[in-house]
């Protein structure tokens, strides 16, 4: 991270070689999101938020892309709850 893009090029082409540390896993869900309040309003939200649901009722576990639709459609519901 961080790194000259040309002298990195360099020192590989010569045989050069580099130790990697994986960054930590990003933080998935804002504090906001982790109150009582919050977690409430979601709960009911999946009941009755109509976009959500439409949303969900396209997905059919058949889909390849099934997982990524219901995370889109997931965080949507929690953007507009925020």
């Amino acid at each position: 991270m961080d790194e000259v893009p040309d002298l990195v090029l360099e020192h590989l082409c010569n045989d050069g070689r580099f130790r990697f540390k994986a960054l930590p896993d990003p933080e998935n869900e804002p504090q906001d999101e982790k109150t009582p309040e919050f977690r409430a309003a979601l709960v009911k939200a999946r009941l009755t938020d109509p976009a959500y649901l439409e949303e969900i009722q396209k997905i059919t576990d058949d889909d390849p892309a099934a997982e990524d639709r219901r995370i889109r459609a997931e965080r949507g519901l929690r953007d507009r709850l925020r």
